[in-house]
């Protein structure tokens, strides 16, 4: 519960995110995304909200993405992942989840 208690999610900046997926996988609909943003720090928290595997492109707004690079700390688990600031703005953040699975995530440039 650590992770939650911050400024920012009771005084930060929340959106809800948009998802996409493909012509050929709407298990997009499935998957629900939000995000905080204040004092420097950003947050996003993707949840699987079913019993199948998910996969879809999570359309973040923070348009200061763009041009570096960023990482994703899962604030649940020791996993990380580094990513394009370009492709998390333009196209989305491409997220596979297994069911009922999440992931919160702190955004940091790098």
């Amino acid at each position: 519960m650590k992770a939650i208690d911050r400024d920012i999610f009771r005084q930060g900046e929340w959106q809800l995110c948009e998802r996409s997926g493909w012509p050929d996988n709407q298990s997009c609909l499935n998957v629900l995304a939000w995000c905080w943003t204040g004092n420097d720090e950003r947050f996003l928290i993707v949840i699987n909200f079913s019993p199948e595997a998910a996969q879809a492109r999570v359309h973040l707004k923070w348009d200061e993405l763009r041009g570096r690079m960023w990482r994703l700390n899962d604030v649940m688990s020791e996993c990380c992942y580094d990513r394009s600031g370009t492709d998390m703005r333009d196209t989305g953040l491409y997220v596979a989840l297994k069911s009922w699975d999440y992931s919160f995530f702190k955004v940091n440039a790098l």
